[in-house]
């Protein structure tokens, strides 16, 4: 299915049809969707006052009646700063210095807990907001009151799953999963097929190409290119991730994973090849990365036949939909997503090559139109442009298109 039959009225109507025979279903559908439109996105910032020196990680623990389960930990950015997207409960958090950068709390590592002026843990109530500040944590040299309940080490699996090596004929890449991370994006996380994964053991001599998926997609789709691709020079990394989710959100799983494979690696610079509704993504991403002033830089941006500009069946699915999926208010056109990247511009820095594709007798690629591939703002913005008699989803496997591709890469 390409993503053209999920913005049509008529066509999400046979979708329901089809699947009325089946009321949890459609039920857990809408559940789950609700779930992700009910995230808050909460920030705060880690300072570090002690005389430890590292990479700066928090941790987030989740309080479900006696029971306290990590759910996250991440690396903050260079002003100590850092993002989570979580469901209304009671949290706590913990910061550390990972001294020895192996992404564990040691024991004796400098480290603190949100905790009130006696010292006691402070369990945080996130409610249903949009936007949640946390007050600051603050590493000293003094150590923390020892609590038994910050020992866990286990996160969920879409956070293990940084920098773990898979082939691409893994089941988690397969069809089964691309759909239920559109459908019923919380399965899919708890099921482990979300990730930013690498193909092959780490090299510090090659440069590291992520590739990225769209809609429904999953990144067998890039095979032909991959299997074409210079190993010698490029090892490929392949994000996959639950496309029904909001882009903001997926955007920031990016940052916090580039953020902490570099601080293990230490990578110079990384590419990026985004298709379809993965290229609207990136521009968030960007601008995140941008602005935390990250310390690796993006040498190679390549979008194909994206949704850049948004997509009026998008907006009509949303309107006419008796569920709808996060990721359509996105890239709906007109939305506030679009809106709010756009307004910002790709930095000259950054080259970017936008490649698009057409059809006879179609407005576009048969799903997005050239309108929305190919505006002049995008076309200021990018070095060069590449146009393919190809479909939308066909172009990764267009002989003439992926040998192009090898040539934009090697350049």
């Amino acid at each position: 299915m390409n993503i053209d039959f999920f913005f049509r009225p008529y066509h999400l109507l046979i979708f329901l049809l089809m699947i009325l025979s089946s009321a949890c279903s459609l039920q857990e559908i809408k559940h789950q969707s609700e779930k992700a439109d009910g995230a808050v996105e909460i920030r705060g910032t880690v300072l570090n006052t002690s005389t430890a020196s590292g990479q700066l990680y928090v941790r987030i623990y989740e309080k479900k009646t006696t029971q306290i389960s990590l759910i996250n930990q991440i690396p903050v950015d260079k002003q100590g700063g850092y993002v989570f997207h979580v469901l209304p409960g009671k949290y706590l958090f913990t910061a550390f210095v990972d001294a020895n950068n192996d992404l564990h709390l040691d024991e004796d590592e400098a480290s603190a807990y949100l905790s009130r002026d006696q010292g006691q843990v402070l369990e945080l109530e996130i409610k249903p907001l949009e936007l949640f500040e946390v007050p600051d944590l603050i590493i000293t040299d003094k150590k923390p009151i020892y609590d038994e309940r910050f020992t866990a080490s286990s996160v969920r699996k879409i956070n293990q799953n940084i920098g773990v090596v898979l082939d691409l004929k893994n089941p988690i890449f397969n069809r089964e999963f691309s759909g239920m991370g559109f459908w019923r994006p919380f399965d899919f996380i708890d099921q482990g097929a979300g990730g930013l994964f690498m193909l092959q053991d780490y090299s510090a001599n090659k440069t590291p190409i992520i590739f990225i998926h769209g809609i429904m997609g999953t990144p067998i789709e890039f095979s032909d290119i991959i299997q074409n691709l210079d190993t010698d020079k490029f090892q490929p990394w392949v994000l996959s991730y639950p496309s029904g989710l909001p882009l903001d959100m997926v955007s920031d799983y990016l940052v916090r994973a580039l953020r902490q494979m570099h601080t293990q690696y230490a990578f110079k610079d990384v590419n990026i090849v985004a298709h379809s509704m993965g290229g609207l993504m990136m521009r968030s991403f960007l601008m995140k990365h941008q602005g935390a002033e990250e310390n690796y830089k993006i040498s190679l941006l390549v979008t194909i036949n994206s949704p850049l500009y948004g997509m009026d069946g998008a907006a009509s699915g949303v309107e006419h939909s008796p569920i709808v999926i996060p990721a359509w208010r996105d890239v709906a056109s007109g939305s506030d997503y679009v809106k709010r990247v756009h307004a910002w511009t790709l930095p000259q820095s950054i080259p970017y090559h936008l490649v698009f594709s057409y059809q006879a007798d179609e407005e576009g690629d048969g799903v997005v139109p050239l309108r929305s591939q190919l505006s002049l703002s995008l076309q200021d913005e990018a070095v060069a442009i590449y146009g393919f008699n190809a479909q939308h989803a066909g172009i990764l496997k267009d002989e003439e298109f992926v040998q192009r591709l090898q040539k934009i890469i090697a350049q």
